[in-house]
């Protein structure tokens, strides 16, 4: 089940397991994650973007479980940031004081990347008051309140 953490003052959605190919993808974790891609899709600055990437958010579904789509979307964020290797998942993050976020000191976990652009949402982290927010990760997000 997704998480709820708060670092720093400030509240950060997590996964509970790795989405991606021949990861467990869970379903609230899953819909978390393509809710963070759909805000990333909305964002402003969105024309900074790959082209690779804009194509293959513009053709994912905002809701359902693990697909080619939310697939596609990894892989071409993956390539963007020059994450090697690019291994298709969205890893839970762990984040500290310390390491703030950064899984190397240098690249911040993609679930931290894609809070960022959740949090454009003007009921952060109320995700569940979004009619974009999947059925699962509304319903978790209701229960944390």
């Amino acid at each position: 089940m997704a998480v709820g953490l708060v670092m720093e003052n400030q509240f950060l959605w997590n996964l509970s397991m790795p989405v991606g190919v021949s990861q467990p993808n869970k379903l609230d974790d899953v819909e978390l994650v393509r809710f963070g891609y759909f805000m990333m899709r909305s964002a402003n600055d969105i024309h900074l973007a790959s082209q690779e990437l804009r194509g293959a958010l513009q053709a994912m579904q905002t809701t359902g479980v693990f697909d080619k789509d939310l697939d596609a979307v990894i892989r071409a964020h993956q390539r963007q940031k020059h994450e090697n290797p690019i291994d298709g998942k969205v890893s839970v993050a762990h984040p500290t004081p310390i390491n703030r976020g950064r899984f190397d000191g240098h690249h911040a976990w993609i679930i931290v990347n894609l809070n960022n652009f959740m949090r454009d949402f003007e009921q952060y982290p109320r995700i569940d008051l979004h009619a974009q927010s999947g059925s699962e990760i509304s319903r978790l997000a209701r229960r944390l309140r």
